[in-house]
């Protein structure tokens, strides 16, 4: 911003300049280097504003370059300042891509065939009453600490999502 000076690292015209600075990095040198993660964004205060503008700095480094860096490591208002709310909310966000990037063995047990078989087309049972789903349910779901999966309800979420992330703060210091 010519007016203010400030800086934002997760602009599509800021991104379109880090791709060119590493592919001319690239083509002059033969070197290739990754473009920065999602670790600075414009945002001034944790919450979930400043996750989505790392996210989607983060998606779009993946998307263009192969390489898929973190969402964030709590930086704040251009990498000024660390927010270990921040962190803890960025760490949630990372655990849940975690998740959705395990690897899944098509095992027997897996699969679970006998069950597919057993409730069939659901007329007698389901699969909320098999024993797979029993000890399967809980590990294949995405059960963060501190984002709500219910959705955005406005600035109330975002308080009390700040309100656990501090509160677990406060807990991680007492314990050090």
């Amino acid at each position: 911003d010519m007016k203010t000076g400030s800086v934002s690292f997760c602009s599509w015209d800021a991104m379109l300049y880090a791709f060119a600075g590493v592919e001319f990095l690239r083509r002059w040198t033969g070197v290739s280097i990754g473009v920065g993660g999602g670790e600075y964004c414009a945002a001034k205060t944790p919450g979930m504003y400043a996750l989505m503008e790392k996210a989607h700095k983060a998606m779009l480094i993946a998307a263009f370059s192969g390489h898929h860096p973190s969402i964030g490591c709590g930086h704040l208002d251009d990498g000024k300042y660390l927010s270990m709310a921040q962190l803890l909310i960025e760490r949630d966000a990372s655990l849940g891509a975690g998740h959705l990037a395990r690897t899944l063995e098509p095992t027997e047990a897996n699969l679970a065939l006998d069950t597919i078989l057993a409730v069939g087309h659901g007329m007698k049972t389901n699969y909320l009453m098999a024993d797979q789903t029993l000890r399967n349910y809980r590990p294949n779901l995405w059960l963060p600490e501190l984002i709500d999966r219910s959705g955005w309800k406005g600035e109330e979420s975002d308080r009390a999502m700040l309100e656990r992330a501090r509160g677990k703060v406060r807990e991680m210091l007492a314990e050090y």
